[in-house]
């Protein structure tokens, strides 16, 4: 198969050689730029043309069970109480056999997507207003082949697109992504906290990042496909290796790890800088923090606008955004502090002279 897809998936993502694993193909945080790569292997592989990709999560499948009605695999019966606990974890200790659990997840997902579409919807609102929350938090997103059909999922929000850099705006997106080659994110919790320093006067912005993460996973209690790491990664049992990227407009200075200066790589994606490195967070309390300077300028306006972009994960992101000018301008308060966050934050601080 050859890897077909936007400039900058194949820039970034391309020596992963995806094209070879098909469960690669979602490295990027831009579901766009997933699903146009998925569909081209796709067709490469079936010589079936596809029409398009939906994807729903565990927990946007347990929403959908709401409507469709519980579904019994294997003796067990799945509804919107349990699915989500059960395909994230409790599947990995029930069954061994990858191809045992690869029936199970197919049956799941087709059974309710099939009801979905052929039973009579007595309620289609109640279907919107579950799957709205999903759709913002990225947890079911759609992509059509079919440009008016694009069109559409893109202005009901059921994209899934990664924002394109836009002038004057600050951005943050923390993105993990397995490198272990196992199923432990699923006991991974992240702390960030962000803390730009605003000079109003010029534009100039010096930030920090604190992204401390947390892995949850009982070594002793849990199988091998969920804790080992790929042999070639030198990591032991129980070890969440991870490759951490960070997207902003800004500039990188330096990164450590537990306190340690360490090398990121640079890149660019979607017209923001992106920093990249492998993270090793052993299991246990203690947390591993890792720590971005980043410096720069931005199009200020009288204002300083800022998103983060959240990343869908098991457990919500605590997150922290604490902004700060110099003692000549009015002080800016708090976005958040210590708040769960599972869908992306868009604040404006207006700049105002004391």
């Amino acid at each position: 198969r050859t890897l077909v897809g936007p400039d900058d998936y194949l820039l970034r993502y391309g020596r992963l050689h995806p094209e070879d694993q098909l469960q690669d193909v979602t490295l990027s945080p831009d579901f766009p730029s997933v699903a146009t790569v998925f569909e081209s292997l796709y067709e490469q592989s079936t010589g079936t043309t596809a029409d398009g990709m939906i994807v729903l999560d565990p927990y946007a499948l347990a929403e959908l069970l709401r409507i469709t009605g519980p579904v019994t695999v294997d003796g067990v019966q799945l509804d919107e109480s349990n699915a989500a606990e059960f395909l994230l974890r409790t599947q990995y200790a029930a069954y061994d056999d990858r191809e045992v659990r690869g029936d199970v997840l197919d049956e799941v997902a087709r059974t309710a997507f099939d009801r979905l579409l052929t039973n009579r919807l007595n309620d289609p609102a109640r279907l919107v207003r579950l799957m709205a929350p999903m759709a913002a938090q990225r947890r079911v997103m759609a992509h059509s082949t079919d440009p008016a059909e694009q069109a559409f999922f893109e202005a009901i929000g059921l994209s899934g697109a990664f924002p394109p850099a836009t002038s004057g705006l600050d951005l943050l997106a923390v993105t993990n992504q397995n490198a272990g080659n196992n199923k432990i994110d699923a006991y991974l919790r992240r702390e960030i906290r962000y803390e730009p320093q605003i000079d109003p006067a010029t534009g100039a912005v010096t930030a920090t990042v604190r992204v401390t993460l947390y892995n949850d996973a009982q070594v002793d209690a849990l199988p091998d496909y969920v804790i080992a790491n790929r042999p070639d990664s030198g990591q032991p049992y129980g070890v969440n290796w991870t490759w951490l990227s960070v997207h902003t407009p800004l500039v990188l200075d330096t990164v450590t790890v537990g306190g340690t200066p360490m090398p990121a790589e640079p890149q660019r994606e979607f017209g923001w800088n992106v920093y990249a490195l492998n993270v090793a967070v052993p299991p246990g309390p203690q947390g591993t923090e890792i720590t971005f300077s980043l410096r720069g300028g931005l199009d200020l306006d009288g204002a300083y606008r800022f998103r983060y972009q959240t990343q869908p994960l098991v457990h919500p992101d605590v997150l922290t955004v604490v902004p700060s000018v110099p003692a000549e301008w009015a002080p800016l308060e708090p976005a958040i502090v210590d708040a769960p966050t599972v869908e992306p934050l868009d604040v404006r601080w207006d700049l105002t002279p004391r």
